[in-house]
């Protein structure tokens, strides 16, 4: 999906083609008549507008009325050795001969495979479409009308009931729920007027929504629409990685509704679960980078061990307490909640939260520089719980494996 800012939505198809006209189902389309440049078959009008084109770009019918891009996205399609719809597509723009070299080259590589039902079978429709441009169009309807109900290929059965339609309907290729449903709506996009478009868009917009389709996207894009599509889908399959992903292109926009914020709780909460601590902090850094009025939660905090509450939560909001620890150079060295005195550094032996003295007057050797801000942090072994200033419990790991707590036994250096 194409990046975009975050404050805007994707339209869609559907939001595409109601741009210029919202309120009704007509948008200045221009009808082709038959016989145009290049295209052997099929005698049916096509409509073409600035809309319509951006649509079929959305579809990935990129190729237009240039024949070298139609060669180039039909070459693409047989590299993947998907060559029904290749045949079905060149079909569709008109170009049978091109269709049944298609077919040709998918049977050689079905008799290399081995596979020769496949291999006769697209040497058996290539025949059939060959008749199609030499025989009275009648004959050749009778004819195919009962072979195309036995074809299980669904995009050979589409390019059969394309050419039987006649131009009048094409609701069985636009119905054929095996064909992707972006080469429907191109299809849709091509041949059918403004209403029976917009209509048929609608329709299909809606039944997407409804059953949480999540490939409907590029139909619905990602406005309201596409929310709710996302809703349903999440409530299907409980797949939230890919909505907050999804998402997170348009993320001032989708930030909310109450049921993305839910998304991204939730995600947030796996991550945390699977232990990808990391991968959960650089995605709250990117959401924070495309919605600047997020502010992630406060994930982990020093609690008393004997009331619970943070230590460090209320010493701020106190501007007493604030003034008369700055005068003195000292921290709080009690809980805010309780007033409990903090444990001690078992280094140093002072209480946590007071600025320690440097390494000369601790009795620790070496030549340590005064304490920086992460010197002063907590530091404790998850195994036996002892511990003390970041900076002392650094350096005496440096020397020792054993905790500096007397009878206390743990290694705690070697313990993950």
């Amino acid at each position: 999906m194409v990046s975009r800012s975050p404050d805007k939505t994707h339209p869609g198809v559907l939001g595409t083609l109601q741009q210029k006209c919202p309120e009704t189902e007509e948008f200045g389309s221009r009808c082709v008549q038959t016989g145009a440049s290049g295209k052997e078959v099929p005698p049916f009008p096509t409509y073409t507008s600035p809309e319509r084109q951006q649509a079929l770009l959305l579809c990935g019918w990129s190729f237009g009325s240039s024949m070298h891009t139609l060669e180039d996205f039909l070459k693409r399609e047989e590299l993947k050795e998907d060559f029904e719809r290749a045949a079905a597509i060149a079909v569709f723009q008109g170009q049978v001969r091109r269709s049944i070299a298609s077919l040709k080259d998918g049977a050689s590589v079905a008799m290399q495979q081995k596979d020769f039902t496949k291999a006769s079978l697209f040497n058996l429709i290539a025949l059939a479409l060959s008749g199609y441009a030499a025989s009275e169009a009648c004959l050749w309807h009778e004819t195919c009308s009962g072979i195309k109900a036995n074809i299980k290929s669904p995009y050979l059965r589409a390019a059969f009931n394309f050419l039987c339609s006649n131009g009048e309907s094409f609701s069985d290729v636009l119905n054929e729920d095996e064909i992707s449903f972006q080469d429907r709506v191109a299809l849709a996009c091509t041949y059918l007027t403004d209403s029976q478009l917009m209509s048929y868009v609608s329709q299909l917009s809606k039944m997407l929504i409804e059953s949480g389709r999540i490939t409907g996207l590029f139909l619905t894009g990602l406005t309201e629409d596409g929310i709710s599509l996302l809703s349903n889908y999440v409530d299907n399959t409980g797949d939230v990685q890919t909505a907050c992903l999804v998402v997170g292109q348009v993320m001032q926009f989708a930030c909310k509704y109450q049921c993305v914020k839910s998304w991204f709780q939730g995600y947030s909460g796996l991550m945390d679960q699977w232990h990808m601590w990391q991968e959960r902090a650089l995605f709250d850094c990117e959401r924070k980078k495309r919605n600047p009025k997020f502010k992630p939660q406060k994930q982990a905090f020093v609690a008393c061990r004997f009331c619970g509450k943070s230590i460090a939560s209320d010493a701020r909001q106190d501007r007493r307490a604030a003034s008369r620890y700055s005068a003195s150079g000292q921290r709080a060295n009690g809980c805010p909640g309780c007033h409990k005195p903090l444990p001690r550094c078992s280094i140093c032996l002072m209480h946590m939260a007071v600025k320690p003295r440097d390494t000369a007057s601790t009795g620790l050797t070496g030549t340590q520089k005064p304490l920086d801000q992460f010197g002063q942090w907590f530091a404790w072994c998850q195994t036996c719980r002892h511990g003390g200033h970041a900076s002392h419990i650094a350096q005496w790991f440096s020397e020792h494996k054993q905790c500096p707590v007397t009878g206390c036994s743990c290694t705690c250096s070697s313990l993950d």
